[in-house]
């Protein structure tokens, strides 16, 4: 009985740790995350813009996304 009762207390002082830590890892993450993916859209828009001034079609790339998509 006492064995039991020491692993539930262990069992919820390690649950307790992980979720006091999920909030930390979900604000580094994002912090770390948002500026990567704003270069990567940033550079995305570069050259489609690039595409539009050279005479492509704008956002070129799309069309091959949303066809896997729609045949699905």
């Amino acid at each position: 009985m006492l064995k039991t009762i020491h692993g539930v207390c262990i069992l919820l002082s390690l649950g307790s740790l992980v979720f006091g830590g999920l909030p930390l890892i979900v604000v580094w993450s994002s912090i770390i995350a948002y500026p990567l993916m704003a270069v990567r859209w940033l550079n995305y828009m570069r050259r489609e813009i690039s595409g539009v001034l050279s005479g492509d079609c704008m956002f070129s790339s799309l069309p091959r996304y949303s066809h896997g998509f729609f045949s699905a």
